[in-house]
């Protein structure tokens, strides 16, 4: 990994020192989170969220059968600059899956979204929303930062609280799937841009996509959930 982030760098020296610094602040949040909440803190241990996985694919209950047919267990994939959702029934099959996790944007108050972009060297970089087509895609800081970087989080499927008077602790417990969602709401559009190609766009507006050309073109799109699964350890990038 060091050797090659070391050729990348010679070879272009913006990305490399890019990828080194979401891999140096990536260790550090890591172990922030290893560590426990922070003193004061009443919403658990939310280490896990720093934790490497995959994003799978599920339609919303009201999405038709032939929408859920297409695009149900797909995985998440990037390619081309975009995120695809994938599957071996779809023409999409050949991406980077999606590898990643959640880790403070810089120089903001949030949670940013990351992933590696290749195995060999297992760069990283940020997902982001474009601003002007609603598409997802991903980039280095530099591209990324005036985009939308977040706040990315999950919606957990059980919460509960314990509390314990005598010590004055509120401990916030989540369990079941976790699906990703982006300032506080799960808005992800999956558009079929052409013939079992479905890409991945967040509907920002919360219209369908009316006001891009996306939500305009006539093509299938499907509301799809984005579920969290846990990477293997054999995948791990860090």
């Amino acid at each position: 990994m060091v050797l090659g982030l070391l050729s990348l760098a010679t070879a272009v020296p913006l990305l490399a020192t890019s990828t080194i610094q979401i891999q140096d602040s990536a260790q550090k949040h890591q172990q922030q989170g290893e560590s426990g909440p922070a003193s004061g803190d009443a919403s658990g241990d939310s280490s896990w969220k720093t934790q490497t996985c995959h994003l799978t694919v599920r339609c919303t209950e009201r999405m038709s059968d032939a929408r859920k047919k297409a695009l149900n267990g797909c995985n998440i994939v990037l390619r081309d600059g975009g995120l695809f959702a994938s599957s071996p029934n779809t023409r999409v099959h050949s991406g980077h899956p999606f590898t990643g996790y959640l880790l403070p944007f810089p120089n903001s108050s949030y949670l940013g979204l990351v992933s590696t972009i290749s195995k060999d060297p297992p760069m990283l970089n940020w997902i982001y929303i474009d601003r002007e087509t609603y598409e997802v895609k991903y980039g280095v800081r530099k591209v990324s930062e005036t985009q939308v970087t977040g706040p990315f989080d999950y919606k957990t499927g059980v919460v509960s609280m314990t509390i314990t008077p005598s010590k004055g602790e509120v401990e916030r417990n989540e369990e079941g799937e976790k699906r990703l969602k982006l300032n506080n709401r799960e808005g992800f559009v999956a558009v079929e841009e052409e013939e079992d190609v479905w890409k991945l766009y967040f509907d920002v507006d919360n219209d369908g996509l009316k006001g891009v050309k996306a939500g305009n073109s006539g093509k299938r799109n499907a509301e799809i959930d984005l579920i969290r699964v846990l990477a293997d350890e054999e995948t791990k990038p860090l």
